[in-house]
């Protein structure tokens, strides 16, 4: 008589400081999400596991040929394995700052680090809407208002207005890019990983398991 089909072990290593992120995919895995044959959400519910890998065990427990694993994040004890990736990988999703390589038995999930410009975060902001992931606008108030107009503005009171709002947006829209992201780039990144987790659980991981 044919049993139930052990699930898959799939190891999840995750990079130092990233470990909100090997656990977000980990708890997504673990998720009852699909509604029926026809409405599977990222794997088929019970057909994997995962367990997560540290530093510390990824260096006990040296990788087989067979074995599945997901690196989170860019870790530095795994970097051949990251630059192997990288150069083989023909099954990826790049965007907005974000990289899910695939190749075979390994996948790697990361987000470009250091601070980047108004511009590339707003591109990812797009670029994750136009996945279904709708995030706040963390830099909101540094959008620069089109102020440009044909007829001006014809009361008095609307000039002196415009003038002091000019004042505040200066000041508001004059802070330079470093600056911002000294204040936001955590919360940035935070955005960026969640973002990816998501995205490769629901976009590569039934495919990359069942590979």
């Amino acid at each position: 008589m044919f049993g139930i089909p052990e699930p898959e072990t799939i190891v999840i290593v995750e990079a130092d400081g990233r470990g909100k992120y090997s656990k977000l995919l980990h708890n997504l895995v673990g998720t009852a999400d699909d509604k029926d044959r026809d409405h599977v959400v990222g794997p088929v519910d019970g057909s994997i596991r995962t367990v997560i890998y540290n530093e510390r065990l990824f260096n006990d427990n040296p990788l087989t040929s067979d074995q599945k694993v997901v690196f989170v994040g860019d870790p530095g004890f795994a970097r051949d394995y990251i630059e192997a990736l990288n150069a083989q990988s023909t099954d990826r999703i790049e965007g907005g700052g974000v990289h899910i390589l695939v190749s075979g038995k390994q996948a790697s999930i990361a987000v470009d680090s250091g601070p980047g410009t108004r511009e590339q975060y707003w591109d990812f902001l797009a670029f994750a809407r136009s996945y279904g992931q709708d995030f706040p606008d963390l830099l909101a108030d540094f959008h620069v208002a089109d102020t440009d107009s044909k007829d001006g503005p014809n009361n008095p009171l609307e000039v002196i207005g415009g003038f002091f709002e000019g004042i505040g947006g200066f000041i508001k829209h004059g802070v330079d890019d470093l600056t911002i992201f000294a204040t936001k780039g955590a919360e940035i990144e935070d955005q960026k990983y969640q973002f990816a987790v998501k995205l490769f659980y629901t976009e590569k991981m039934r495919g990359f398991a069942e590979a």
